[in-house]
């Protein structure tokens, strides 16, 4: 890659998005990265965390990226923080069965699928979370109801709502999931 413009449908993954914010300070030339129709931009702005966590400049303007050339990454330590997608399914598990589940290491990031927690208190789960100690309590067994769950920003909560609405009294509705059959696999 040698740099230049280009302009990308965001509404497809953001992961594109982020694959070219990644190799672009390494090109010779200034890059120009115009993107329409943004879905699930937490993802995005994860990745121009890390970026400047690295030292990489990334400007931002009327939806379009500008990146520096000639760039070098500059990262000697970072915490990875728990992955809430992956914790979803115990969540959910734990909310389902008669059971109590607590997860540590669960600190605020900038991960959009942080909403399980949300969606499980709106659902009726008995769920705690302590953002400063980083611990998610999850007592089951309680009567969870239907909910109204938008995953255009989180689309990887979609399996898990999915499977949560099934075990849920009433009715629940997975709104702007169309993107999600775009996915690795599809995953509607």
């Amino acid at each position: 890659m040698k740099g230049g413009s280009c302009e990308i449908d965001g509404g497809i993954s953001s992961q594109f998005i982020s694959a070219l914010l990644i190799a672009c300070p390494l090109c010779g030339k200034p890059s120009k990265i115009k993107v329409k129709n943004l879905k699930s931009s937490p993802y995005v702005d994860m990745t121009l965390d890390i970026l400047q966590r690295s030292g990489i400049e990334v400007l931002i303007k009327n939806s379009t990226y500008v990146v520096p050339p000639s760039q070098t990454f500059n990262l000697s330590t970072y915490t990875v923080p728990s992955d809430f997608s992956s914790a979803s399914y115990i969540l959910a598990a734990s909310s389902i069965l008669p059971s109590r589940v607590r997860l540590v290491g669960m600190f605020p990031s900038l991960q959009a699928d942080e909403k399980i927690v949300d969606v499980l208190r709106e659902m009726g789960a008995d769920v705690h979370w302590d953002r400063e100690k980083g611990i998610v309590d999850v007592k089951g067994g309680n009567k969870l109801k239907g909910a109204v769950v938008d995953v255009s920003q989180c689309p990887d909560l979609t399996p898990t709502v999915a499977a949560l609405g099934v075990h849920a009294e009433g009715v629940t509705v997975v709104e702007n999931a169309s993107h999600v059959r775009l996915k690795e696999t599809d995953r509607i």
